[in-house]
């Protein structure tokens, strides 16, 4: 679920980042292997898209590289003092023994990210996944 300040639903809203930065994490376990964690992250180093303030196109290419290619228009190598985009959040995992095993996961997570170019954008995920460990 994400807010935009002055939404228009006219355009395509995005920001993608690929992100290098620490996180640290805490987790509480159990014999069973099932735990709740915290966890919180910057990125130090990030390559990322995000569109300007004011669109100024109408019409968007639907096919999928169309929208794959609108993206990753103008990817930028920034760091922490032009994209400061913090993320945290809390999880539990459930799951039993050893070797070859599935495991559940719910995950709440906040983050907000923004340029200079563009609007601050904020995000509230909410997840859940089935992950199989062997």
């Amino acid at each position: 679920m994400s807010f935009y300040e002055n939404w228009d639903d006219s355009h395509i809203y995005w920001t993608t980042a690929y992100r290098i930065g620490p996180t640290v994490s805490i987790a509480s376990r159990s014999r069973d292997m099932s735990h709740f964690y915290a966890f919180a992250g910057v990125p130090v180093l990030t390559l990322v898209s995000r569109p300007d303030a004011i669109i100024d196109y109408k019409v968007v290419d639907p096919t999928f590289t169309g929208i794959v290619s609108r993206l990753h228009q103008d990817l930028t190598l920034t760091s922490v003092h032009r994209y400061f985009a913090p993320t945290v959040g809390v999880g539990y995992a459930m799951g039993k023994g050893s070797g070859f095993r599935q495991r559940l996961y719910w995950r709440l997570e906040y983050a907000m990210a923004g340029l200079a170019h563009s609007k601050r954008a904020t995000a509230v995920r909410h997840s859940f996944s089935v992950g199989l460990l062997f």
